[in-house]
């Protein structure tokens, strides 16, 4: 007999510790679900492999607005250097000196955009093309301009001695329009050409840009 009851005491005894055991409010014993044991599998393969993707992806994409902002900076740097450049062409005054800063500068810039498109190796195709051309873009642009000044400071040299006033010694400040040549900027101000070009230090008249100031002398 006392057999029994201990084995039925044992038994509630572990359905209670299942969770299949409770009591009501008059003591009565209840029978209940046993409970489910927490869901521990571990991630699948699939799932891993996700994960670490979208890591990478949140990687790339810091690592892109990273080199955005560098590349802000070297675009304000050659910003700089071109306005240097541009207002050597434009008065013709630069000297040597003058040049092998502006070439300095252009050499620094240089390391500059070395030094992170070899950070843009780390990145997929798809971004480094983007950020490379962006990059060659901006140097081609700021190359012109600086052998622009190059070529003004070389003719300023050749000719030596106060440029040759015009007849009355006055002069029109003409701004270079989108479309205009030199020609046609001396005809309408009825001058030649060589007079314009010798008054601005002009070696190539297909060198002016827009937005350039010219003085025109005045006949």
């Amino acid at each position: 007999m006392k057999t029994h009851l201990h084995a039925a005491i044992f038994a509630l005894l572990a359905l209670a510790s299942a969770g299949c055991v409770t009591t009501d409010e008059e003591g009565r014993t209840v029978l209940g679900v046993p409970r489910r044991q927490p869901d521990v599998r571990q991630p699948s393969t699939r799932q891993i492999e996700e994960t670490r993707r979208e890591a990478r992806m949140a990687e790339l994409e810091n690592m892109v607005r990273r080199l955005e902002a560098e590349l802000d900076g070297v675009g304000t740097s050659i910003n700089s250097v071109a306005q240097k450049a541009d207002a050597s062409a434009q008065q013709g005054t630069a000297r040597a000196a003058d040049v092998a800063a502006l070439r300095a500068e252009i050499a620094a810039l240089r390391r500059d955009v070395d030094e992170q498109s070899a950070a843009l190796k780390a990145i997929p195709a798809s971004f480094g093309k983007l950020l490379e051309e962006n990059n060659r873009a901006l140097l081609a642009d700021v190359d012109a301009r600086v052998k622009a000044a190059v070529s003004a400071v070389a003719a300023g040299r050749r000719t030596s001695g106060p440029s040759r006033s015009s007849g009355s010694g006055k002069f029109y400040e003409h701004e270079v329009a989108a479309g205009q040549t030199l020609s046609v900027i001396a005809r309408e101000y009825g001058v030649s050409m060589e007079d314009v070009m010798q008054e601005n230090n002009i070696r190539d008249a297909s060198l002016i840009r827009v937005g350039q100031k010219l003085l025109i002398p005045v006949k």
